[in-house]
């Protein structure tokens, strides 16, 4: 049987292993203590190396240096060729793995001066968001120069005449939900009051809107008639006074028992008020 001891001499660890360590070591040496700090190596295969980075602003800085981190760890001769491109991913990472995950100790050397790049990762995500605006400054220009504009709303640009579809839609939405709010809080005020109230609305869309409501709304004083109670928050009378006025067209002086009893029925109107009112 041999000894253990004879055993550990002849053991080497896997060429895996040795290139994990290699790229551990030298990573904060090339790329800087502050980038070191928000950009660890996660995984080396088939040529790739994998680094997590914790925001998209230093991924896209660290795209454009990935060329000469490429090319430095490629000069430590324990690595070679065996790296090849950088693969920029989002997450935290702690380790690097490679095949199984391996404890990631990188070596430490001096920090770098204060203001420099690598101790302030402020100043690598300011010259990252800095290309950014300058590169959608360029886009802008182009697009403006082969006559396209842009959304009021969104930014997004377009042709000359075309709307912008979501922005079209979301403006019709809230426009919807205003008409919706003044049919409850003032039915009585009509197509003029609520355009008056409300921009861009036209007839077409306040009857749509008028018609929907008034059935929604006799849905709801349905259903209590049904169960014959009505909510703990008394909804359904507030919601009745809004149907009677809208169906009307009667400002709230103007309504009497009588009329509001012969637009919602005896049934209802009893479930809501009782039956002295209109007697």
């Amino acid at each position: 049987m041999e000894r253990l001891f004879t055993a550990l001499q002849r053991w080497q660890p896997p060429a895996e292993a040795s290139l994990e360590h290699a790229v551990a070591s030298h990573w904060e040496r090339i790329v800087g203590p502050g980038v070191a700090a928000n950009a660890r190596p996660r995984e080396l295969r088939d040529g790739a190396l994998t680094v997590l980075v914790p925001s998209a602003a230093w991924r896209h800085e660290l795209s454009f240096h990935a060329p000469s981190i490429v090319a430095a760890l490629r000069a430590v001769p324990e690595i070679g060729n065996r790296v090849e491109r950088l693969r920029l991913r989002l997450g935290r990472a702690r380790m690097i793995r490679v095949g199984r995950a391996q404890a990631f100790t990188p070596q430490r050397r001096p920090s770098a001066p204060l203001g420099d790049p690598r101790r302030d990762p402020a100043l690598d995500t300011a010259t990252a968001f800095e290309r950014l605006r300058q590169r959608f400054a360029r886009i802008a220009r182009e697009e403006r120069r082969h006559g396209r504009e842009a959304c009021p709303d969104c930014g997004a640009f377009l042709a000359r005449g075309e709307r912008c579809i979501s922005c079209s839609r979301r403006r019709d939405e809230a426009t919807v939900r205003a008409t919706q709010r003044y049919l409850f809080e003032s039915p009585w005020i009509g197509y003029d009051g609520t355009a008056a109230l409300v921009p861009g609305l036209d007839f077409a869309l306040y009857a749509h809107v008028r018609a929907r409501t008034l059935e929604r709304w006799w849905k709801m004083l349905e259903r209590a008639r049904y169960r014959g109670a009505v909510s703990r928050d008394g909804r359904e009378r507030k919601v009745a006074q809004s149907y009677v006025a809208l169906k009307s067209g009667l400002t709230p002086e103007r309504l009497t028992p009588v009329i509001t009893r012969d637009i919602l029925g005896d049934q209802i109107y009893d479930l809501l008020w009782g039956v002295h009112d209109a007697r």
